[in-house]
């Protein structure tokens, strides 16, 4: 609906009765200023919230109309410093770049590759991110996000498949990018991606490929800290790689009755993994003393190739438990590897359970359609440390917007 005003002025209204439109969030996004949320849903409309760090308040922007089925992923766009473009995808096939500043969509595609991930990434001597596409499709697609055309492709002469998960990294001392990815069939892969060898239509093939034991990983990831070693999650295990020659460092099983659905490293030896019932889980990876030094879970260390012996398992040591269905906001307090052998010391031995805390009356949703709003919370430990990890995570089923 919009209305004309005699400069010519179109304003554009969403109108609804007494039941406001529902947003079961799909996905999640968070800009790179840390200053706005953008949450996708199963009914194909974007929501976009303002959010202030320093209260941890949430406001409701805008709601984006125009994807006609539920939307699968959502990037940022633009460049690399730039917070005012993203990209969604949706699972008909339906691309669309928005600019945040005013809700407008500038730019539609229509195309018969589903992306089940975008990936925003800015490779060396470019001024615009690039889109680095996954979805049911045996490649990788690599977009300009304000045009939406094809850049380029990554494929594979062994074993083409759909790609399930993927990682971009910039080596250290290189003037080229890296990028891992696992099909659904568990081939990895490696590609190596300069922009000046980029050749339009052409596709870059493997440089490296190995069968691994990951079938269908949902996640893959390569520590910050140690870009050598790589974290992969499927629904059923999780496992740590060495990506030097992907040989499995460790590997832990799922829980009954849950699904694994991602992960990401905290520190170098310290891994963050969350499954589809909205809790996640911290663990400690092994350490071993090896000359009188404590080696942390690292490629380097000669011990960690050795074939896995009991009590190297990781050690869980931390649940985030969240209480209501809604979006919530996580700081979690850091642990020190003294602070953690004492609370290996207590028997019987139970985790910390980080449980929320309302803050604030604004939400992201909520499971009833009344006016109650309700706002993500944030799990602290008694004493909390002066260094804080933030976590974002959704266990929305079917929540309202607001009314």
């Amino acid at each position: 609906m919009s209305v004309m005003g005699s400069l010519n002025l179109v304003v554009p209204l969403v109108m609804w009765g007494r039941e406001a439109p529902t947003h079961d969030i799909s996905c999640v996004l968070f800009t790179r200023d840390v200053r706005t949320i953008v949450t996708g849903s199963r009914d194909g409309q974007i929501c976009v919230w303002d959010f202030e760090p320093p209260t941890l308040k949430l406001t409701p922007r805008c709601l984006l109309v125009g994807h006609t089925a539920s939307v699968t992923c959502l990037a940022q766009g633009g460049k690399a410093r730039g917070t005012s473009y993203i990209v969604s995808s949706s699972e008909n096939g339906e691309m669309c770049t928005w600019d945040l500043r005013d809700g407008r969509c500038v730019e539609v595609l229509k195309s018969a590759n589903v992306h089940s991930s975008m990936t925003a990434y800015q490779m060396l001597n470019v001024t615009d991110v690039r889109l680095f596409c996954v979805g049911n499709y045996p490649e990788i697609l690599v977009y300009d996000p304000h045009t939406l055309d094809i850049l380029f492709s990554l494929a594979a002469r062994i074993q083409p498949d759909w790609i399930s998960a993927l990682h971009i990294l910039r080596p250290p001392r290189r003037n080229d990018e890296v990028v891992l990815g696992v099909t659904t069939g568990g081939w990895v892969k490696v590609w190596t991606v300069s922009e000046k060898e980029v050749r339009p239509r052409e596709p870059i093939f493997e440089h490296e490929s190995k069968m691994i034991r990951s079938l269908n990983a949902l996640c893959l990831v390569c520590c910050t800290y140690n870009q050598r070693t790589v974290l992969i999650v499927t629904q059923d295990d999780w496992q740590i790689y060495d990506a030097g020659d992907f040989s499995q460092l460790c590997h832990v099983g799922g829980i009954p009755g849950e699904r694994w659905m991602g992960g990401d490293f905290l520190s170098a030896d310290r891994v963050l993994v969350w499954n589809d019932m909205g809790q996640a889980y911290i663990y400690k990876l092994p350490t071993k003393l090896l000359r009188g030094a404590a080696v942390s879970c690292i490629v380097e260390s000669r011990a960690f190739h050795n074939k896995q012996a009991e009590g190297d398992n990781p050690i869980l040591y931390g649940i985030v438990q969240p209480t209501s269905k809604e979006v919530i906001l996580w700081r979690l307090a850091d642990v020190s590897d003294h602070q953690l052998n004492q609370i290996l010391q207590v028997q019987p031995f139970q985790p910390l359970v980080f449980t929320p805390q309302p803050l604030h009356d604004d939400c992201l949703g909520c499971n009833d359609a009344s006016t109650n709003r309700c706002f993500g919370s944030v799990g602290r430990r008694e004493k909390p440390a002066e260094n804080h990890s933030q976590l974002v995570s959704s266990t929305t089923r079917t929540p309202c917007m607001w009314s």
